[in-house]
């Protein structure tokens, strides 16, 4: 992405920075969804909920620089089924996975 002087977006060490993150991100919602499927994910402690919103957050920053290295609609489909996996983990729809997941949904919907 560059600005309207013709400069890049990003340095180069930020660039770095961006693309780890996103890297990392990507990794984390992976394994969320993998402990989705097999269901040994009801049984983390709800923590894990605070990390994967954090992580959310700041998966989405990182999507919204338009990074060229990072494959957007791969990524958003891991958010997707991140926030599936929660949803299907919870007690009932009053538990905190559940508005949580919608809440991921939307801000992928709109993104």
């Amino acid at each position: 992405m560059q600005s309207y002087l013709g400069q890049d977006y990003l340095d180069q060490p930020y660039q770095t920075y961006a693309d780890a993150l996103a890297t990392n991100a990507s990794l984390f919602f992976q394994i969320v969804c993998h402990y989705g499927e097999t269901e040994a994910l009801k049984y983390g402690p709800v923590r894990l909920l605070a990390r994967a919103a954090s992580m959310a957050i700041i998966f989405l920053k990182v999507l919204a620089l338009q990074l060229l290295t990072v494959d957007m609609e791969n990524c958003l489909l891991l958010l997707r089924n991140a926030g599936k996996a929660l949803r299907s983990i919870a007690a009932d729809r009053l538990h905190v996975f559940v508005p949580y997941a919608d809440f991921l949904d939307a801000q992928v919907e709109a993104f």
